[in-house]
């Protein structure tokens, strides 16, 4: 399909399958299954494509959409939002895990002297 040439029909088939891949990342991300929200995402990913692929949208099918499909895109938009949220927080507890069981190495342990960027009256690794 070309770009400025979909139907409402279009729009809302390909509005419905975003709708539903975020709600399948939203389950997954609070069911904390690591494969379910890989599975989700990319097919999240998918389907957000798709509907990049509508733009820019026809004049006549956004009217004929009115008020009702505004609200769609902007209700996606902010889901699509609270999904990247959410996702950060499940990387920083699985981080928290992760450091709990392999711990860090401390900062200033380099291996040939001071880390970069430490020394010098610039603060510059080179002097």
């Amino acid at each position: 399909m070309q770009p400025g040439t979909a139907t409402l029909a279009d729009i809302n088939a390909r509005l419905d399958k975003l709708e539903r891949q975020l709600a399948a990342v939203s389950a997954a991300l609070i069911q904390g299954d690591g494969d379910a929200v890989l599975l989700a995402s990319s097919l999240l990913r998918d389907a957000a494509v798709e509907v990049s692929g509508l733009l820019p949208v026809p004049t006549a099918s956004v009217r004929q959409g009115g008020a009702e499909l505004q609200r769609r895109l902007s209700a996606a938009g902010k889901t699509f939002a609270m999904c990247r949220e959410n996702l950060a927080r499940r990387a920083a507890v699985v981080d928290r895990q992760l450091a709990s069981i392999f711990p860090p190495a401390p900062a200033d342990q380099a291996t040939y002297g001071k880390p970069a960027g430490t020394g010098g009256k610039f603060g510059s690794r080179f002097f």
